[in-house]
């Protein structure tokens, strides 16, 4: 993958911005994560530059109250 890397740095892409992506992507085709490891990635990739957003409460796709608790346990 380093191959990659060196390609997406060279188009301008951040390092942080492309370690999150690949993080992402291992934890997509590894093990199966939970609400709060998927919460916790999306804001390290918010913070590197993606560009994503985290949803309000109430708008569709946001977890509900009752996801977070059930997370949780």
């Amino acid at each position: 993958m380093e191959i990659k890397k060196d390609y997406l740095l060279a188009l301008g892409y951040s390092e942080e911005a492309i370690d999150a992506v690949l993080e992402e992507l291992e934890a997509k085709y590894g093990e199966k994560k939970g609400l709060w490891d998927n919460i916790h990635a999306k804001r390290k990739r918010i913070k590197a530059g993606s560009g994503e957003r985290m949803r309000k409460p109430g708008e569709k796709g946001a977890p509900s109250a009752k996801d977070l608790k059930d997370a949780d346990k």
